[in-house]
């Protein structure tokens, strides 16, 4: 009797579990409706952010023309790395073609446009955006790669989702 009941509680095995697996590949509606507030929020505080940026943005722009008026060449370059970081002027900075190097040897030519799109030379598409002074490029902050701003000489440094070093350097 016990033999019958544990085959026939292993038969039923598949028949519970098959459900679940059809459903891990969609977006449950609470999943749904957690992408839609996330989207929600991203567009909120983009809002919000946006003329406190332009406020920042036009105050170190007159700054930097008072430091070069009285030839302060050192505040003068510590200005322009700000605004480097300001997240509309590293989005124009970024956008074009680069080339990507992993010191494992990886190499690929990356295209970013400034609408937080790009590709890799051979078509395959991916998100990007620009977080404090990081460049994230993937789907989730937790699984992307990382770039740190400020782009120097044409180049920035990053990292990898596995720890590897990166190298992007504009063409």
């Amino acid at each position: 009797m016990k033999r019958f009941i544990s085959l026939s509680c292993l038969s039923l095995v598949p028949c519970l579990l098959a459900p679940l697996v059809t459903l891990r590949g969609a977006d449950s509606p609470v999943e749904q409706e957690l992408k839609v507030l996330q989207e929600q929020r991203e567009k909120a505080v983009a809002a919000a952010i946006d003329p406190i940026e332009r406020r920042y943005q036009e105050s170190l722009e007159q700054m930097l023309r008072r430091a070069l008026q009285a030839k302060d060449l050192e505040a003068s370059v510590k200005i322009q790395e700000a605004i480097s970081l300001l997240p509309k002027e590293a989005t124009k900075q970024l956008a074009g073609t680069w080339n990507l190097k992993a010191s494992t040897g990886y190499a690929s030519t990356l295209i970013f446009r400034s609408d937080g799109t790009g590709s890799h030379a051979g078509g395959e598409k991916f998100p990007w955006r620009i977080v404090g002074a990081i460049v994230f490029i993937g789907l989730d902050d937790s699984k992307a790669d990382k770039f740190y701003l400020p782009i120097k000489n044409g180049e920035m440094k990053g990292i990898n989702v596995w720890g590897n070093e990166l190298t992007l350097t504009k063409k």
